[in-house]
């Protein structure tokens, strides 16, 4: 019978360890889970110090979207390869994430790493075809490199994915540097601008 007890005994104080140390974790889910959504939030609002102090801290508990937000904050904050650390670990543990290559390509870009960015840029279109922003930074590198045909033509397959003004006013850009003026104010009319403020070369 003494036995009996002891054994239940133990099989209970076993259970009830189990079961504060699942508490102890999804406790540490949680946290991570609300640091993000508040880093989140205040990047949103342009309060880019208090964004970090809590996407450090969701980072710290190992959140992979934590290290995808805290990468889109450094980029937005400049700190664009300390952003790219973050979108190669994201990168490192989710190889199929498209929007990882999407954003690491665009660090790289700013960093004027053209040939790598492109690199990662295509293998981020490769996993997802529709994504709109692999072809803006796309666009990008070609347009600081001189393709500008190349760089129309990025632009609109971005257009066709995500039709927005700044997508338009860069591919007018483009149309003028190959002489197509009267295509270029077209895009710039869709970009919102008046007539006067049309750009010229």
């Amino acid at each position: 019978m003494k036995k009996l007890y002891k054994f239940t005994l133990y099989a209970f104080l076993f259970l009830f360890c189990i079961a504060c140390a699942g508490c102890a974790g999804a406790g540490k889910k949680d946290a991570a889970l609300e640091n993000l959504a508040r880093g989140e939030m205040y990047h949103k609002t342009g309060r880019h110090k208090r964004a970090l102090k809590y996407l450090n801290k969701a980072a710290a508990a190992g959140s992979g979207e934590a290290m995808a937000s805290r990468g889109a904050l450094l980029y937005d904050m400049g700190r664009y390869q300390d952003a790219l650390e973050d979108f190669n670990a994201v990168i490192a543990a989710e190889p199929g994430r498209a929007e990882a290559y999407s954003a690491a390509g665009a660090a790289m870009a700013a960093l004027g790493s053209y040939l790598p960015a492109r690199e990662s840029l295509l293998r981020s279109l490769e996993l997802n075809p529709s994504n709109a922003a692999a072809h803006i930074s796309l666009g990008g590198i070609y347009f600081n490199t001189q393709n500008y045909d190349a760089a129309a033509a990025e632009y609109t397959k971005a257009l066709e994915l995500r039709p927005a003004g700044d997508i338009y006013f860069m591919r007018g850009v483009c149309l003028l540097y190959y002489g197509k003026t009267a295509a270029a104010h077209e895009d710039f009319k869709a970009a919102g601008l008046s007539e006067e403020n049309y750009p010229t070369l």
